[in-house]
């Protein structure tokens, strides 16, 4: 018994030295091999250099409300920060609603825009002033702080019950 214990002990030894040798070359070849850009990773054997590839600046559009009701608000709001005065602003839908706005469209009336007018600005209001907004941000910047590299107005509205 003690000697197949011994046994496995000794294969278990050989084989975590023949480990530790062999993925450092392994690696440091596909590193190589990664850093020349002739190929992509090779599995599992990879680079380790995941994050650094990964955009952390973004943009996409926002609608900032300036009054509601005839209130001014100071300073003007986003609506995802908004839940209080507009509950459906926290959903997914919303925001992927908002991304749709066309703001190179020749249209009077954008779909999208009408959509969330009716369905989440004027559902519990009977006026809103807002401002289309193309934000850019990094993501880890806005989550932490709250802030924005750029904000360009693309564009004001009013909107009221009919």
């Amino acid at each position: 018994m003690a000697r197949n214990s011994r046994r496995a002990l000794d294969r278990f030894r050989t084989g975590l030295v023949v480990f530790l040798i062999a993925y450092p070359l392994i690696s440091g070849t596909v590193l190589a091999i990664r850093w020349s850009k002739t190929a992509n990773e090779i599995y599992p054997f990879f680079s380790w250099a995941l994050f650094c590839f990964v955009p952390g600046e973004t943009s996409d559009l926002g609608i900032r409300v300036t009054a509601i009701d005839g209130e001014p608000l100071d300073p003007p709001r986003f609506v995802e920060e908004s839940t209080d005065d507009f509950p459906e602003a926290k959903r997914a839908v919303t925001y992927l609603t908002i991304q749709k706005i066309k703001t190179d469209s020749t249209q009077a009336v954008d779909p999208s825009r009408v959509l969330i007018e009716k369905n989440v600005l004027l559902r519990d209001h009977k006026q809103v002033d807002y401002e289309l907004v193309k934000r850019r941000y990094d993501c880890l910047e806005r989550h932490r702080d709250g802030t924005f590299r750029a904000l360009d107005v693309i564009d004001r509205y009013h909107c009221e019950l009919e």
